[in-house]
């Protein structure tokens, strides 16, 4: 559709068809999937003055909200003109930061006849024109809500509301026109109408577009895939956001207060995609989502349009998921799977989002660190800068306090599971400025920044660029009122080739913030102490990732353990996981005894350890002491369990392939042992691998085990 503005906001339209119009032609809208969209531009972001008009031809006069046109916004709508509403009336519509809603006619506009409407916001009022006489107004402050959402003739992706009939001559004014006006519009044609405009075919060159987006809404943890173009240069950020329908609030010419705070954001991620990626899967945490929940989805890759909000039901109850889901392997999510990545070729690495790091760390009461896995870990640390003025009277130096600055840094280690190399992204808070005597120094414009630098050991790692966001000189105040930013800074590093069997690179980031004195501007750096260190590897230990990968060398992953957990071909595990969890909650309850056949001149108490941080496991891949802890194992089994069917083996736990194994327990009788069917017993040490592997673990590297029931 063309633009007569001169602004060249032409749209894309979707299912319309040219007809005769009120003047020349007019689009045909079919009233369920028809509409025009033009993308958000400058000249559409109208603050607090605008027009809103058109020619309409309905097809149907119900009570439906039949959309002319709608800019949209996420959680809404910004400015807007119905043919219809559900109070069987015309309306227009209108979202401030301060109030918004509808304001509506009092009679239908009759069916299959043209009828021109006009809505206007002088920044005080809100008022509906009918056919060029007012209808309705009401008063209304504010600036009008817009976060670059798009412009829709015809229907609108908020609320799936579409016009059924005919639209001519739509125009759109960054300010209030007066009754006159519109009445001379409305005998205007717009431009030369003796002929149809162009369908323009629009497209953003300046970054790539997402082409589709696909569902699987079958359960309550969905898996969002977007599909982006291939071979691409560099690699590119998508964003998928997941959000309750908006609401309508009107009532008649009744302007309601607008809510202090949207609510209908659910859950949003990101993940970056390499250069020859084709799509990119994100799966919506446990408890997001409730069965029989209609919802809708998008996505956009970073510096690009948001794509049309999709349609996603969910069916799943969480009984059925779990079954179902475990043995497709899926893509882990934090809530659910908390600590470790589940067994199987796992690709995707589920990474928190700013608001994951900054709501579940808290600098003034703990905790003050977030493990979402292995490779993405957020920390909180604070921080103290003194500022002193300084001078020498004679030979000896004196100095007077000026004040203090205190504040904390939210870092979050960003590693990857198949490439050498990390991010680090930080958001920096003030908390407090102290001024001895701020008419004479406020701290508040002294100048500070905040760096990172390379550990002395090491050499094998790189900065590959400049950090991105907010990294420069900025006052203290600055500092503080910049909230809306998310990460201020972003780094990323990468890791050379290695050394050793494993080729193990360990790459230490310091963190620091650098201030500006008030008095001579002389610089001074003050050491932040917050997590920084990477261990990458490229080991032949590690399965399906062999291009290497990055961890947190200060997270401790868990290996979480449901009773419903089978494998990829079906097999159950519940028996293991109950010898585990008995093992781990009652172990005074298992096998070997204290005082027993194996070790009868041997008492205390058994405290097995795997289960916690404090008292982890740690795993080994040699096999002498693999077949050890098998061994013990299977002379106690035999000694304290009695017979057993030829089809079932001996479980340990800890495990074989742990350094607290059964030929190496403290004391010898601290662990505990029970016949597993051997199918099951062989399943499950395939199934443990496969985690080694996804959670990159090496020899001595230590975790802990999680029941999650």
């Amino acid at each position: 559709m063309g633009d007569f503005s001169g602004n060249n906001n032409t749209g894309t339209a979707l299912d319309t068809t040219w007809t005769t119009g009120k003047y020349g032609s007019a689009l045909s809208f079919n009233g369920s999937s028809s509409w025009v969209t033009i993308q958000h531009a400058a000249s559409l972001r109208l603050t607090n003055a605008l027009t809103l008009s058109a020619w309409v031809r309905p097809a149907t006069a119900d009570a439906l909200w039949r959309a002319v046109l709608m800019k949209e916004r996420s959680t809404g709508g910004g400015y807007g003109l119905y043919a219809s509403s559900e109070y069987n009336a015309p309306a227009g519509w209108l979202e401030t930061n301060q109030q918004g809603g509808g304001l509506t006619g009092d009679d239908p506009l009759p069916a299959n006849q043209w009828s021109h409407l006009a809505t206007t916001y002088d920044g005080s009022t809100l008022r509906l024109y009918i056919n060029g006489a007012l209808a309705a107004q009401a008063p209304i402050a504010g600036d009008v809500l817009d976060d670059g959402g798009p412009l829709r003739i015809g229907g609108n992706s908020v609320w799936g509301e579409y016009f059924s009939g005919l639209i001519d001559e739509v125009r759109i004014y960054n300010r209030a026109q007066t009754a006159a006006e519109i009445q001379t519009d409305m005998n205007t044609p717009i431009g030369t109408a003796a002929a149809p405009r162009a369908v323009a075919q629009t497209s953003r060159t300046d970054a790539p577009t997402i082409e589709k987006l696909t569902a699987d809404s079958g359960s309550l943890t969905p898996r969002l895939t977007a599909w982006i173009p291939g071979q691409r240069r560099d690699k590119t950020k998508i964003e998928i956001e997941v959000s309750n329908r908006p609401t309508k609030t009107i009532n008649s010419t009744k302007i309601t207060e607008r809510p202090a705070k949207d609510d209908l954001l659910i859950w949003s991620g990101q993940v970056t995609a390499r250069p020859d990626d084709s799509r990119v899967t994100l799966q919506v945490p446990k408890d997001r989502l409730s069965k029989g929940a209609n919802v809708r989805w998008r996505a956009r890759i970073t510096g690009g349009s948001w794509t049309d909000w999709q349609d996603l039901s969910i069916t799943a109850d969480a009984r059925a998921l779990t079954t179902a889901t475990t043995a497709a392997y899926p893509q882990p999510t934090a809530d659910e799977i908390k600590r470790t990545l589940r067994a199987g070729p796992q690709g995707v690495v589920p990474t928190p989002s700013y608001n994951d790091c900054r709501t579940k760390t808290q600098w003034d009461a703990g905790p003050y660190t977030y493990t979402m896995n292995r490779f993405n870990v957020c920390q909180v640390s604070g921080f103290i800068v003194e500022y002193w003025k300084e001078w020498w009277k004679g030979s000896r130096p004196f100095g007077k306090k000026l004040g203090t600055l205190r504040g904390h840094q939210l870092t979050y280690l960003d590693g990857k599971l198949n490439r050498r190399e990390f991010y680090v992204r930080k958001h920096f808070y003030i908390d407090k400025v102290e001024n001895v005597d701020a008419s004479k120094y406020d701290l508040g414009d002294a100048y500070i920044a905040f760096a990172s630098t390379m550990g002395s050991k090491s050499s094998d790692c790189t900065r590959v660029s400049p950090a991105s966001g907010t990294t420069v000189y900025k006052t203290v105040n600055a500092w503080k009122q910049d909230t809306a930013t998310e990460w201020h800074s972003s780094e990323l590093f990468t890791a050379g080739p290695g050394n050793g069997y494993h080729k193990i690179s360990n790459c230490t980031i310091n963190h620091s913030i650098l201030s500006k004195s008030p008095v001579d501007f002389e610089e001074s750096s003050t050491k932040i102490y917050a997590l920084g260190t990477f261990r990458c590897d490229t080991s032949p230990m590690v399965k399906y990732h062999t291009g290497g990968g990055c961890v947190s060398s200060d997270a401790v992953p868990a290996f979480t353990i449901s009773m419903n957990d089978v494998s990829s071909t079906g097999v159950p595990y519940k028996s293991i996981h109950q010898h585990i969890k008995k093992a781990l909650t009652h172990p005074e309850d298992t096998v070997p005894k204290p005082g027993g056949p194996t070790f009868p001149d041997l008492t205390g108490t058994k405290s097995i350890p795997g289960g916690s941080e404090i008292k982890p496991l740690h795993r080994h891949g040699y096999e002498p002491i693999q077949n050890g802890n098998r061994s013990a194992a299977k002379t106690v089994c035999d000694l304290e369990l009695g017979d057993r069917d030829e089809k079932m083996h001996c479980d340990e736990f800890p495990f074989a392939s742990t350094l607290e194994g059964a030929a190496r327990a403290n004391p010898f009788y601290n662990f505990s042992v029970a016949w597993i069917n051997g199918s099951v017993n062989t399943s499950h040490g395939t199934y443990l691998n496969a985690w080694y592997s996804n959670n990159r673990m090496l020899n001595s590297d230590p975790f802990w085990i999680q029941p999650l029931d």
